[in-house]
C-alpha cells in the first residue's frame, strides 16, 4: 500500500537567523520598557544587528532639535575618529548617505562611497578608515517626521540584499520606538517641573485619591503646603485627617464621606496643623473622575494655602 503521509519538508537555515533577530528586537523592547538610558538601548540594538552580519559597522544618529544637523547617539564599532568627524555634520542633498537621507526623508544606498558624488566631502576621510559602502535609511516618527538614520558601513562596495533589508526594518523601527519613548519621557519632565514651579509660586498642591485601595498622591507643593517632607509620610484619607485642625476635622470628613456617596464635587475652607504647631488656612476644591466604564473612579483636587 502507498504510503500517503505528506512529507514534512526542513525549514531552511536562514530561519534561526530571523529568529534571532526577532528575539534581539524583544530584547530591545524590553530594554525600553524598563527606562533604560537610550544610548545604552541604542547601542545594544547595533550591536544585535552586527552580530547578524558579520563586518557591518552600523550607528545611529539623531537630527537635533534644530532639525539641521546630526549626532551619533550609537556608533560602537565605527572609528572612533571617523564617528567624530561625522558627528554634528549638516543634512543637504548632498551631504553622504545619512545627512542626504535625512534630507530627503527616504533611504540612501552608497554602494561604492569612492565613486559616489553625494559622499564626495567625505569620500577620503571613509576611505582612509576602510569604509567603502554606506546605505542609510531614515528613523521616523508616527507622522513620518524624521528622527535620525540608521546606517550601515561595509569595508567593501555592494548593495543590501533581501537579509539587510529585513534587518533595516527591524532597527528602524525598535530605534524609533525607543527615541519617542525617551522624548515624550523628557517632555514630561519639563512639564513635571514646569507644574511643580507654578504650584510653588501660587503655593498651591494637588492631590489624587482612589477610595477602594485608599492610595492618595500628593504633588511636592502639597506636602511643603503640610510642613511635611516627601518620602517621609505616606498619605492616606486618615493620615490627612490627623493633620486637619481638631475642631474642622468632623466636618472635612462628613463633607468628603458625603462626596463618596453621591459622586459630587466639593470645596471650602479648612484649617491644618503643621508639625511645628502652626495652623494654616487652606481653600480645597474636589471632583471625581471615572474611566469609560464608570467602573473605576479617584478623587482629584486642589489646595491653595490662603492663610492671612
Amino acid at each position: 500500500m502507498e504510503n500517503t503521509k505528506p512529507k514534512v519538508h526542513a525549514l531552511p537555515m536562514k530561519v534561526p537567523k530571523f529568529l534571532d533577530l526577532l528575539l534581539g528586537q524583544n530584547r530591545i523592547l524590553k530594554l525600553i520598557a524598563e527606562g533604560k538610558p537610550l544610548y545604552e538601548t541604542l547601542d545594544t540594538l547595533i550591536h544585535i544587528v552586527e552580530q547578524q552580519s558579520p563586518g557591518m559597522l552600523a550607528s545611529i544618529l539623531l537630527l537635533d532639535v534644530d532639525g539641521i544637523h546630526l549626532r551619533h547617539v550609537a556608533a560602537p564599532s565605527l572609528p572612533k575618529a571617523y564617528a567624530k568627524a561625522i558627528d554634528g555634520q549638516p543634512i543637504g542633498p548632498v551631504a553622504g548617505a545619512c545627512g542626504t537621507a535625512a534630507f530627503r526623508g527616504e533611504p540612501v544606498i552608497v554602494e561604492d562611497v569612492a565613486t559616489d558624488p553625494l559622499f564626495a566631502g567625505y569620500c577620503r576621510l571613509a576611505l582612509e578608515h576602510g569604509l567603502q559602502a554606506c546605505w542609510s535609511t531614515p528613523i521616523f516618527d508616527e507622522t513620518h517626521r524624521v528622527l535620525g538614520t540608521f546606517a550601515m558601513y561595509f569595508r567593501r562596495p555592494g548593495r543590501p540584499n533581501r537579509k539587510h533589508r529585513m534587518q533595516i526594518g527591524i532597527v528602524t523601527n525598535s530605534a524609533a520606538v525607543a527615541i519617542l519613548k525617551k522624548k515624550r519621557d523628557d517632555e514630561l519632565r519639563v512639564r513635571e517641573t514646569q507644574l511643580a514651579d507654578a504650584q510653588k509660586i501660587a503655593h498651591f498642591g494637588s492631590f489624587e485619591w482612589l477610595p477602594e485601595t485608599d492610595t492618595v498622591r500628593w504633588t511636592e507643593e502639597l506636602f511643603r503646603i503640610f510642613g511635611l517632607e516627601p518620602g517621609a509620610f505616606q498619605p492616606s484619607f486618615e493620615h490627612y485627617l490627623e493633620r486637619v485642625h481638631p475642631e474642622d476635622r468632623e466636618a472635612i470628613r462628613d463633607m468628603i464621606h458625603q462626596t463618596v456617596i453621591r459622586g459630587t464635587p466639593f470645596e471650602g475652607k479648612e484649617r491644618i496643623l503643621r508639625p511645628d504647631g502652626s495652623i494654616r488656612v487652606l481653600y480645597t476644591r474636589g471632583q471625581w473622575l471615572f474611566d469609560e466604564s464608570r467602573q473605576t473612579r479617584k478623587l482629584v483636587g486642589a489646595c491653595q494655602d490662603i492663610t492671612p
